[in-house]
């Protein structure tokens, strides 16, 4: 009996990992409400969410208990009231028990001005309205909300890259609600037609990072998250450092980083690994790093290291569009990527893959690669959202033509709403008009590019107009405080009216538009991106002077 008993817990624990720990706040005590979440460690395409695959809150006394039976790239996601988001990337490659605490650290907003916007909505309703938390004479903020309902339910953008939206500790509420899947409301009680905010700034230290321990510090789960994280945060220093940079008036040119000091110590940390998920990570980093450094793809270290990290490593998947840069490889590259497509373990990363490849096609105008690649996505995926969502964004269209008047546009300004960017506003000048949105990766990684035409253009009639769908003022104004400031005119269209512009402009993202003087299209996508945008504006712009 014992002996078959043996047999049955053997079989579970080898098709389930399960992962147990403890979660407390940043004062080292269990938290109010808190969640730990195991998410798809993909990034979401735009239009989509991210897949949450096991989500539980944590037990009063702050320990959890989860498990799935997939294995695969994923990310531990833990949240709380007040508390900022902790991601912890988690690659399982065989099931296992893992056991692992996390300490959270306090939500506070970025920079303390006179006011902080509040979001509030009565009774549940779908519409979102503005209200402030005013600095009071004896420091603290308040905020009166009018309502007509019983109850007021709020939160608090934080204004930090990639932060949700919380009820700040110390901030009047009643109870909390997870109203999404990382954030958290305060529910306030509606008297005599109003409810009340109060908040003070915690005035005792607390912890300026997050923590995490896993109990097996040597495991490759433990070890992977280590190197992750750590260059997480060398990344997050490089775009802290290039805005400090940029706002001392400085050009975008002048900026320096030790990008390629940082790819060759990956580079001889991994030498000194044996081959697996951690091997492969770090020669990804120095992937990564090198061509930062504006490392030709050609060059032959860079051959070498992609064709020396497998096809099937879970670690390309939380390097997202990396791999298509393989396609571009002298000798191989593209049946390399195509190895990716067609071995990778994790499949909805291949899908993934070829959603990009669509996005990279539409640059260049590419309809055949773009065509091909819809097709494969059908036949391989099936009735997936992303083969739809390839289509409806990709699928070759001719709404609007080189060489014809851009269609009229009256786009409201994400720095006053009231004020609207038209036309007429930019006639006598060379207009890139962009389409994007915060969440979309190539739409972010052309920021750099985007900035040094900006420097070098604008005194010759380059005007730049970016106009972001579904994305609100608030989180523009956020993306500009904490990624990049983007000195350029900014709009957005609201989501009633993304349909409409979608279907005039065939805007999609990223989507790249010249038009000329006149207000004639000079050209759409095409020659449009990174260097080939340079060339293209020195042509028209310079070689008139």
């Amino acid at each position: 009996m014992l002996s078959v008993l043996g047999v049955i817990l053997g079989s579970c624990y080898r098709d389930t990992s399960t992962i147990t720990g403890r979660l407390v706040g940043a004062d080292g005590r269990p938290l109010a409400l808190a969640h730990v979440h195991l998410i798809d460690a993909m990034r979401p395409i735009p239009g989509s969410f991210e897949q949450v695959l096991v989500a539980e809150r944590i037990q009063r006394d702050g320990t959890f208990r989860i498990s799935t039976n997939e294995t695969g790239p994923f990310v531990l996601r833990f949240t709380a009231v007040g508390h900022r988001t902790l991601c912890v990337p988690l690659a399982i490659e065989t099931h296992m028990n893992l056991s692992l605490d996390a300490q959270l650290a306090i939500a506070v907003p970025e920079s303390i001005q006179s006011e902080m916007l509040v979001l509030t909505t009565s009774d549940r309703g779908a519409t979102i309205q503005r209200a402030y938390l005013v600095k009071q004479m004896n420091g603290t903020f308040r905020a009166d909300l009018p309502s007509t309902g019983d109850s007021v339910m709020y939160t608090i953008p934080l204004g930090e890259p990639d932060s949700r939206s919380t009820t700040l500790l110390g901030a009047t509420a009643s109870r909390y609600e997870l109203t999404s899947q990382a954030e958290y409301s305060g529910i306030l009680p509606v008297e005599n037609g109003h409810a009340t905010i109060e908040y003070r700034i915690p005035s005792q230290p607390v912890l300026s990072d997050a923590t995490c321990r896993f109990e097996d510090a040597h495991s490759t789960p433990a070890l992977f998250a280590q190197i992750r994280n750590s260059h997480a945060q060398f990344l997050a220093f490089s775009d802290s450092s290039l805005m400090r940079h940029l706002r001392t008036g400085k050009s975008f040119d002048s900026f320096a980083y030790p990008w390629l000091e940082k790819a060759d110590s990956l580079m001889r940390t991994a030498a000194l690994n044996p081959e697996g998920l951690i091997k492969d990570e770090l020669r990804l980093e120095a992937l990564q790093c090198y061509l930062r450094a504006h490392i030709p793809i050609g060059d032959n270290r860079l051959r070498a290291l992609v064709f020396s990290i497998p096809n099937t490593s879970l670690a390309w998947v939380y390097h997202g569009t990396l791999a298509l840069a393989t396609q571009k490889l002298p000798g191989g590259g593209a049946a390399y990527f195509e190895s990716i497509v067609e071995r990778h373990p994790w499949r909805p990363f291949a899908a993934w893959l070829l959603f990009y490849q669509c996005a990279g096609a539409k640059q260049v105008r590419d309809d055949r690669t773009i065509k091909n690649t819809i097709a494969r996505l059908t036949n391989e995926f099936g009735n997936t959202d992303i083969a739809h969502k390839a289509q409806e964004f990709y699928a070759p269209r001719a709404v609007i033509q080189i060489g014809a008047p851009l269609p009229e546009f009256a786009f409201a300004s994400a720095d006053d709403p009231i004020k609207v960017f038209t036309n007429a506003a930019f006639r006598g000048h060379y207009l890139l008009i962009i389409f994007w949105n915060t969440w979309c990766s190539p739409c972010v990684g052309e920021m750099p590019s985007l900035h040094r035409m900006h420097d070098k253009y604008a005194q010759v009639g380059l005007k730049i107009l970016s106009v972001a769908l579904r994305n609100e003022p608030y989180q523009l104004n956020r993306f500009r405080q904490m990624r990049w400031p983007m000195p350029w005119s900014v709009a957005f269209v609201p989501e009633a009216n993304v349909s409409s512009v979608a279907i005039r402009f065939a805007a999609v993202t990223p989507k790249h538009i010249l038009v000329d003087p006149k207000g004639d299209v000079l050209m759409i996508d095409s020659l449009l991106y990174g260097s080939e945008l340079d060339s293209t504006l020195a042509h028209l712009l310079v070689k008139k002077q």
